[in-house]
This record gives C-alpha cells, structure tokens and sequence, in this order.
C-alpha cells in the first residue's frame, strides 16, 4: 500500500498524501500539555493537529495570513537548528516534494489553470533541482525554501489552505526525524505561535463545519 501512494506522489506531488505522519496518531489521545511541551516531536503532535484541520476542514478555502505569518517564521527558525547530518534521506526527499507541491499551487494560483501536463513537466523540474547536490545542499533547499514563505507570508493578505498545509507536514516531518539543538525560549516561541492557529481550528470544528 505504502509503494501505491509513494508512486501517486511521483506523479503528481499535488497529491500528497499523508501516510507518512499516521505515527503520530496513537499520541493524539494522550498528547503532552502543550503549556508542558519540552521536545520538537512532542510539538509535532499539535503541528499535526493544524495540519489535520488544513487537511479536512479548509481544503480549498483560503486563510487570512494574519494567522500564519508568526507560525511560518517561528518554525522555521526553529527547524533552522536541527542536525542536518541525523535527517534520513526519506525524510528529506518527503519534505522536498511538499515544498514543490507548495509551489506548483501557489504558480497556478498566479498563472490561472494550466494543462496538467506542464503541471508535472514543471513539478518533476523541480524535484529534480531539489535532489541535486550533497545531503548538506539538499538540506540548505528546504531551508532556503522555508525562509522563502516566511518572506512571502509578510506581505500577503491570504493563504491558500492547502500551501499551509503542506507546510505544516514540512514542520511535522523535520520536527519528528530531525535532531534539533534549540533553547527552550525558542521552543516556546515556536509552541506559543501554534496557540492562534490551535484556537481557530477548535472553532470551526465545533460551530462552522
């Protein structure tokens, strides 16, 4: 099953799906306090939370970036610490097709609908720049990547739901595999921006959907 979905992200990394953090499933019940969060793969689990609601509740629709722009830049300034020599080449190349996912929407966002065969042409373009080069510079990508939204997010006004979401499974994934040497300022830093975000997902869930 795992080779089926692996093989319908090599066709269309629009498509992602998220096998891949199922791991985090068991910890949903029994999560740590977020007030008590003191290790990356602990805030991974309420990373997830916002992803599932990305996900299942606001696909398609858009979000105002207001909600976004401190979560982006907190996380990826946090990830920024991480070992890149303990990230496992899986990992990186999931992070990588979700960072290209992220690109090929908001292209089509700017450049109306395309044929789906430039979609991919361009999509497998990408992934092929992004695999280029040593593990450091496969790495030095997704950071480069990151910091490009972070830049981005600054001066839009909204966010296309699915962008943030494969952003977030970004987050998730570097979160649980990597080995992160942060202070705890900086973690709870990253953990307060997930609050709002938290917040608005409890919201919807319970009176808008």
């Amino acid at each position: 099953m795992l080779d089926y979905y692996e093989e319908r992200e090599k066709l269309d990394p629009k498509r992602v799906l998220h096998w891949k953090l199922s791991v985090l499933s068991a910890a949903w019940n029994t999560p740590t306090p977020l007030a008590q969060v003191t290790l990356p793969q602990e805030l991974a689990v309420y990373v997830n939370r916002i992803q599932h609601w990305l996900h299942s509740c606001r696909g398609g629709w858009y979000l105002s970036c207001h909600f976004l722009r401190s979560y982006y830049a907190a996380l990826a300034d946090f990830i920024r610490h991480s070992n890149p020599s303990h990230l496992k080449e899986g990992t990186i190349i999931y992070c990588q097709k979700q960072l290209v996912a992220a690109e090929i929407v908001l292209r089509d966002e700017q450049g109306g609908n395309r044929p789906d065969r430039d979609r991919l042409t361009e999509a497998g373009d990408l992934l092929e720049k992004a695999a280029q080069g040593t593990h450091q510079r496969q790495i030095d990508w997704l950071i480069r990547k990151l910091d490009e939204h972070v830049r981005r997010i600054v001066v839009a006004e909204h966010e296309y739901s699915r962008v943030a979401e494969y952003l977030s499974c970004v987050f998730i994934s570097l979160l649980e595999d990597g080995v992160i040497h942060s202070k705890q300022e900086e973690l709870n830093k990253a953990r307060e921006t997930l609050l709002p975000l938290l917040d608005l997902s409890r919201f919807e869930e319970r009176y808008v959907l």
